[in-house]
Parts: structure tokens; C-alpha cells; sequence
């Protein structure tokens, strides 16, 4: 008696089920697709994150470096400041300093200047 009173209808249940089952598929993939979506970009930022933190790693270790050879051509120039001083000195105490040629004492202080 029931499927008497379906029969006429049974098409259309049939359709009906079918649009629902595609209807739950197509929802199914988007709200899959949604939560994916979002945790890659839940890990895309964590990536970036851990990325500028790399850099600046990167960064503090290079002006690290960078301070301690300043550190050091300071000291250098300093140091062959002193140095040239000291032979401009010398240069000053030398007797033969007015002299057309170098002596002895003027060509050692040449050598050590080079």
C-alpha cells in the first residue's frame, strides 16, 4: 500500500536524494577544504615567524662580528699611529736630517714603515 502510494513520486525521492547526497558532498569538501585551508596558513605564519627569528639571529651575529672587527682596526690604527709618531720623531732627532742622501738610520726607518 505504501508503495502504491510512492510509485508516483519515486522519481523525484530519487532525485531529491540525489541532489542531497551531492549537496553533503560538495558541503563535506568545502568545510574540509576551509579547515586546511586555514591551518596552512596556521603553519605558513609559524614559518615566518620562525624565519624572522632566524634573521634576526643572523643579524645580531654579523654586528657582532662586525663591532669586534672595528674593535680591532681601531686598535690597528692606533697602533701604527704610535708607530708613526715614533718615527716622525726619530726623523726629527736625526742629526743628518737636512742631508741631500739617507743614511743608515733614514733607510731603517723607511724599512720599518713598510
Amino acid at each position: 500500500m505504501l508503495k502504491a502510494l510512492i510509485s508516483p513520486y519515486l522519481g523525484w525521492i530519487y532525485g531529491a536524494v540525489a541532489v542531497a547526497a551531492v549537496a553533503g558532498a560538495i558541503f563535506t569538501y568545502h568545510a574540509i577544504y576551509e579547515r586546511g585551508w586555514d591551518a596552512r596558513g596556521v603553519v605558513a605564519e609559524q614559518e615566518k615567524e620562525a624565519m624572522r627569528q632566524a634573521n634576526d639571529r643572523a643579524i645580531a651575529a654579523a654586528e657582532k662580528g662586525l663591532r669586534e672587527d672595528i674593535a680591532g682596526l681601531v686598535l690597528e690604527k692606533k697602533r701604527l699611529e704610535n708607530e708613526n709618531a715614533r718615527l716622525d720623531a726619530e726623523a726629527d732627532q736625526d742629526s743628518d736630517a737636512g742631508a741631500c742622501g739617507l743614511n743608515r738610520n733614514s733607510v731603517q726607518r723607511l724599512n720599518a714603515v713598510r
